[in-house]
C-alpha cells in the first residue's frame, strides 16, 4: 500500500482540525495516534477500510467513525476506486505538555511554510 495521498486542511482554530483526505486505490493514511486528541471520521465516497487499535472495519459512505484519544488508526482504500472523507480532530491544547504544543506549533509552521513556497 502507498502512504501517499491528498489532504485539504478545511477548519484549523485552537480546540478544532478538520480536513478532506482523497485516498486513490491502494493508498492508506499510515498509522497515526491522535495524542490527547480525539477524531470523527466520516466517510464521503467509496469504501474501503479502517483499523483502530488492530480490529478492522469495513467502511463505506455515510458511515461515521469515532477515534479515541490515543488509539493507532489507519484508513485504507484497498477498493478500485477513490475513498473520500472528512476528519474533524478535536485539539485539547491545555492538556499537551510542553513538547507537544512544541512540535504542534513547529509542525504547523512548517506546513505554513510548504503551503507559501517556503523550504
Amino acid at each position: 500500500m502507498s502512504k501517499l495521498h491528498k489532504s485539504k486542511e478545511l477548519v484549523r482554530s485552537k480546540h478544532i482540525r478538520a480536513g478532506k483526505i482523497i485516498l486513490k486505490p491502494s493508498e492508506e493514511t499510515g498509522e497515526h495516534i491522535p495524542y490527547r486528541r480525539e477524531e470523527v471520521i466520516i466517510i464521503l465516497k467509496g469504501n474501503g477500510l479502517i483499523i483502530i487499535e488492530g480490529k478492522k472495519k469495513r467502511v463505506k459512505a455515510g458511515d461515521v467513525v469515532f477515534v479515541a484519544q490515543d488509539k493507532k488508526h489507519n484508513i485504507i482504500n484497498d477498493s478500485r476506486k477513490g475513498l473520500v472523507y472528512v476528519y474533524v480532530v478535536a485539539v485539547f491544547t491545555h492538556h499537551l505538555s510542553f513538547k507537544e504544543r512544541h512540535y504542534n506549533k513547529h509542525h504547523s509552521q512548517e506546513k505554513q511554510s510548504h503551503k507559501h513556497g517556503g523550504n
